[in-house]
């Protein structure tokens, strides 16, 4: 059988790079990279900054990062693979037109954790106009996750129209429903903030409050599409 060091050596030779740091990292340092990212526009230029959390006792691990720049049409304008290898980092895109958005990390393109803040109307343009299916769905999760927690926190709150609009569109929306499936519409019966993360009754009763919600304010659309999809079994 072959060593982990002729296998590293394979890759190299055909690759034509270096894998050698990357390896160690990755096959002797346990957990995974938590990469902080920082983006900005300015003077015509995309400008993408990268942290590493410094992890006590842990070297900087070696990764690839695909990022995307899309305008507001849906469509890339921009893209590149950053071999990023130390704690700090940046991409810059010179003399590009402001993106509508920027796809961090699209495609997953390494295993790891991604803290990219963004408003919730940034949340909602991505969902609408990212072509990049993961960061579709992970951004359709971040705003489900604040829907749920501003419901948990008072009862009497509704879910927001526009929440709703959202859910229906990509419900209805047939090339993204053939490739997914259901999976990018699944809501959870959990959340992140520890004050309510094992609230499980209360969070089965937030879900259901949700999609009762667009059930209501979608019925005959749904039952129309029910009787669509049904036709093909």
């Amino acid at each position: 059988n072959a060593t982990r060091k002729q296998w590293v050596e394979s890759m190299e030779k055909v690759s034509k790079m270096n894998f050698q740091a990357m390896s160690n990292t990755w096959l002797k340092q346990t957990n995974f990279p938590i990469v902080e990212i920082q983006t900005e526009y300015k003077s015509g230029n995309a400008i993408i900054k990268i942290s590493q959390k410094n992890i006590k006792d842990k070297k900087p691990w070696e990764f690839p990062l695909n990022i995307t720049l899309v305008d507001k049409n849906g469509k890339i304008t921009n893209s590149l693979i950053k071999r990023v290898s130390g704690y700090k980092d940046e991409v810059i895109f010179n003399d590009v037109s402001k993106p509508e958005l920027f796809s961090i990390n699209a495609g997953y393109s390494f295993y790891g954790k991604v803290e990219y803040k963004q408003s919730l109307s940034e949340l909602y343009k991505q969902v609408r106009l990212d072509p990049d299916l993961i960061n579709k769905y992970i951004a359709f999760y971040k705003i489900a996750e604040t829907e749920k927690t501003k419901l948990l926190k008072n009862k009497e709150n509704k879910v927001s129209d526009e929440f709703a609009e959202l859910f229906y569109s990509l419900l209805t929306n047939e090339e993204l429903t053939n490739k997914t499936g259901s999976l990018m519409l699944a809501i959870t019966q959990t959340v992140d903030d520890e004050k309510f993360r094992h609230k499980y009754q209360e969070l089965y009763e937030v879900r259901e409050k949700i999609l009762k919600t667009i059930a209501t304010k979608y019925k005959k659309n749904l039952f129309e599409i029910y009787l669509k999809y049904s036709t093909r079994i």
